[in-house]
C-alpha cells in the first residue's frame, strides 16, 4: 500500500555536537528549509558552520536552559513557514543531535502516524513490535518505560499545533507532551526503527546544573498530574 506521506519538517536543538549533527542532517537527505536547528551556545555558532544546509535559530549559552522553549521555538518557525508555504498538513521530527538515524526510520513514523490518525509516532524501543507493526495509546497516565515516548526521536501531527508545557525546564516535558497528545487523538509506537541516541544524558553530565532542575520538574510534574512517570 502506497502512503502519501505529509511534508516532513525536523526540529534539532543542539549544542557542541557539531560532527554528530552533521551525520544526522546528511542521512536524512530534506531541504536546508525543512531542517530547524535551535543553536543553543555552540562554539563555532552553527549558522556558520550549517551554512546552506538547515536553518539556525540561534539562543545564548546564558540564556535559560529550556528544551521545551526550543521544541516550541522549532515548531513556531515550522507553523508560519508551512502557512507561508500553504502547507495544509506535515509532520514534524523532534530530534536529539546525537543519534544514529536513516531516513527510512523517520518514513516508517510517518507511516505508521498516517495510518493511525494518531498525534505521535515514536519507536518500539521494547523491541517486542515486528517491522510495521503498531500499538496505539489513548489513555493518559503512566506505563511501563519500555513502552514509553522516546525523547530523543518522536515525530508530531505539526498541522494539530500542540506545544510543549515550558515549565518544564528539562525533564518530564515529553511525559507530558506524551499524555496530553494520547487524549488528543493517541501516540503510536511502531517497530521497525533502530535509531540510537549516543549520548544519552550527555548534557546533564556536561552541565550539572541540570540535575537540580531534574527534581524542580519533578516536583512540577507532581503538581500538574498527581503523580510521576515510572522509570522502569
Amino acid at each position: 500500500m502506497m502512503i502519501n506521506r505529509p511534508t516532513l519538517f525536523v526540529v534539532i536543538p543542539s549544542l557542541d555536537r557539531h560532527k554528530m549533527l552533521d551525520r544526522v542532517i546528511n542521512n536524512l537527505g530534506l531541504p536546508q528549509s525543512q531542517i530547524i536547528v535551535i543553536d543553543t551556545g555552540s562554539n563555532p555558532p552553527l549558522d556558520r558552520y550549517l551554512q546552506n544546509r538547515a536553518i539556525v535559530l540561534s539562543r545564548p549559552r546564558d540564556s535559560e536552559r529550556n528544551i521545551q522553549k526550543w521544541w516550541n521555538a522549532g515548531l513556531d518557525y515550522i507553523k508560519s513557514s508551512a502557512e507561508f508555504k500553504k502547507i495544509e498538513k506535515y509532520h514534524v521530527a523532534i530530534l536529539n543531535s546525537d543519534l544514529l538515524i536513516e531516513r527510512s526510520d523517520l518514513d516508517l513514523l510517518q507511516d505508521a502516524l498516517t495510518v493511525s490518525d494518531a498525534v505521535i509516532s515514536h519507536q518500539d524501543h521494547s523491541n517486542e513490535l515486528e517491522l510495521g507493526e503498531f500499538r496505539v495509546k489513548h489513555r493518559r497516565g503512566d506505563t511501563p518505560f519500555r513502552y514509553k515516548l522516546t525523547g530523543y526521536c518522536f515525530v508530531v501531527d505539526g498541522s494539530l499545533e500542540l506545544r510543549f508545557d515550558e515549565r518544564f525546564r528539562w525533564w518530564y516535558g515529553e511525559d507530558d507532551f506524551e499524555w496530553r497528545a494520547r487524549e488528543m487523538g493517541g501516540v503510536v509506537r511502531v517497530g521497525g526503527p533502530t535509531i540510537t541516541n549516543l549520548d544519552q544524558d550527555g548534557a546533564i553530565k556536561n552541565d550539572h546544573s541540570l540535575r537540580q532542575q531534574v527534581f524542580a520538574d519533578r516536583e512540577e510534574f507532581i503538581s500538574k498530574w498527581g503523580t510521576v512517570p515510572s522509570s522502569s
